[in-house]
């Protein structure tokens, strides 16, 4: 199908540059559109399967891809992306599908240790932790929202989900009084992993001369405040002079 119109015409590149920039710039009219998506639903099941023939094994050309990634970096471009991705709501089938293809997918050992390479390099957590912190507290749990409430109610200074001894990222940190506090959830934290990283953080912690606390979901949500109160406390106590 590749330069060849409806009619079994073949366009000359002249011709086919010509539609091109006819096209751009165009908007359709909601009508069209609408016309478009109907031709779409009555296709039939031949006739998608011999246009997918067609697209299969096609390479595209070096200017092709560099137009291609040219134009979806445009803002524009990613604006019309990201409202097409809102109004988009794929069917139950629709994502089975994507689940049964990814299936079955190993990545290959070189692609593997590619993606532990660039997991271990400073840039690459510093910019995980600056993206978690890009989060609004609405994505926090609660627990770490009523503690965060708490503490910057009180006005401490603190920082979350720092990477610590290169495995460890505890929910808050006070690093001017060598403080970590950790909000824990029920179930999460009663897993034996769990428990095994608990005490690794606690032992790096002890060794290095930082103080861990730990509060249960049920203590922050009966007495939020008096977590509070006791945080500011040790950290005024312990912190280093100014």
């Amino acid at each position: 199908m590749t330069g060849r119109g409806f009619t079994g015409r073949h366009h000359s590149p002249e011709t086919r540059e010509k539609m091109s920039q006819a096209q751009r710039g165009r908007r359709l009219s909601a009508e069209t559109r609408d016309k478009m998506r109907l031709a779409a639903l009555r296709m039939s099941a031949t006739h998608r399967e011999n246009i997918s023939r067609a697209k299969r094994g096609r390479s595209l050309s070096l200017e092709h891809r560099e137009a291609l990634q040219e134009s979806h970096q445009r803002p524009e471009s990613r604006e019309r992306h990201r409202q097409a991705a809102l109004g988009h709501h794929p069917t139950p089938e629709t994502r089975e599908k994507s689940s049964q293809a990814q299936r079955g997918r190993p990545l290959s050992p070189a692609r593997r240790e590619a993606v532990r390479q660039a997991a271990r390099r400073p840039e690459t957590r510093e910019k995980s932790r600056r993206s978690r912190l890009s989060y609004s507290a609405v994505k926090m749990t609660d627990i770490e929202r009523a503690l965060y409430g708490e503490f910057k109610r009180r006005r401490l200074d603190f920082i979350m989900h720092l990477p610590m001894w290169g495995r460890f990222q505890p929910d808050f940190l006070f690093e001017n009084a060598h403080l970590i506090v950790q909000a824990d959830g029920g179930w999460w934290h009663r897993l034996p992993r769990s428990r095994a990283l608990d005490a690794a953080l606690e032992k790096a912690a002890a060794e290095t001369g930082w103080t861990v606390w730990r509060f249960s979901g049920t203590q922050i949500k009966t007495d939020a405040p008096g977590i509070g109160r006791a945080v500011a406390a040790f950290v005024r106590r312990h912190q280093a002079p100014q």
